[in-house]
């Protein structure tokens, strides 16, 4: 994700690439305190390489997987800026090494930040239902 940051950004912010050093914040959400950043992502990837990056999956499984790892990741927010565009540009590759297209504008900003909202307290049911009507199969 690192990598894929820098790649994004480079142009923009010398520190492109880099693990935030400071903790941050957007409206109600806390996200994690920045000596916790590479613990948990290291868990969270972890857990998705032991779950062989989702491929086999069954659909609904997918969607399950898809919704909890972008709910895990969202509260890692692990750099100052850029998150959300880096979030999304992983996980059209882990849909596309799937099976899958992700459409980003099946809902609203407003959606995606209620959904973010629930999935920091475990409650991925938004996020599922907007993956159920995000991802398509690839004919």
């Amino acid at each position: 994700m690192k990598k894929l940051h820098r790649l994004l950004f480079f142009r923009i912010y010398d520190w492109a690439g880099e693990i935030r050093r400071i903790d941050i914040s957007k409206e109600r959400t806390r996200f994690c305190t920045s000596s916790r950043i590479e613990p948990e992502a290291n868990k969270i990837f972890n857990s998705f390489r032991n779950n062989k990056y989702f491929e086999n999956s069954s659909p609904n499984a997918l969607i399950k997987q898809m919704a909890e790892l972008y709910a895990d990741l969202n509260m890692v927010h692990p750099f100052r800026e850029g998150n959300g565009r880096t979030q999304r540009i992983l996980f059209e590759h882990i849909a596309l090494n799937c099976g899958y297209t992700i459409d980003w504008g099946i809902a609203s900003t407003k959606e995606w930040i209620t959904a973010n909202a629930l999935g920091a307290n475990c409650d991925f049911g938004l996020l599922d239902a907007i993956f159920q009507s995000a991802l398509s199969e690839i004919a």
